[in-house]
């Protein structure tokens, strides 16, 4: 996988609780946001009701489009994981301040450091498959 979609990908994962956080919050604040009237006095063109406009909103907003597709891909895998292998993402990307080494977390999952780069990347490559940006 090349180093910039890797990359990419475990900063996704890192995010994953900040950013359904954040979708929810967003989500939030669009449906309950009062439309902006203008005075310019200038009639039609817009939706017709406020709960369509605010529905229209959610739907196409691109960067909770993007955000919500990152939480599904993310979430797939996370299901599908054996407990260890989310004990490994938790500790990894989730703990912070990060107080484990990748040894230290290695030691506590009770397997030597290879097979937890094996799991690492085996869980980074199920992300990018689940987004498009690697084929299986």
């Amino acid at each position: 996988m090349d180093r910039s979609i890797r990359r990419y990908v475990e900063h996704v994962v890192s995010d994953y609780p900040d950013t359904k956080a954040d979708v929810a919050s967003m989500e939030v604040e669009i449906v309950e946001c009062s439309l902006n009237h203008d005075d310019s006095g200038i009639r039609g063109g817009g939706v017709g009701s406020p709960t369509e406009s605010k529905a229209i909103n959610l739907v196409t907003n691109k960067y909770l489009i993007q955000l919500n597709r990152n939480l599904r891909a993310v979430a797939k895998v996370l299901d599908s994981l054996p407990a260890e292998k989310f004990l490994l993402v938790e500790l990894k990307f989730w703990s912070h301040p990060q107080l484990l080494s990748d040894e230290g977390i290695a030691q506590k999952l009770g397997v030597d450091r290879a097979t937890f780069y094996r799991w690492k990347s085996a869980i980074i490559r199920a992300v990018a498959v689940e987004l498009g940006l690697v084929q299986k």
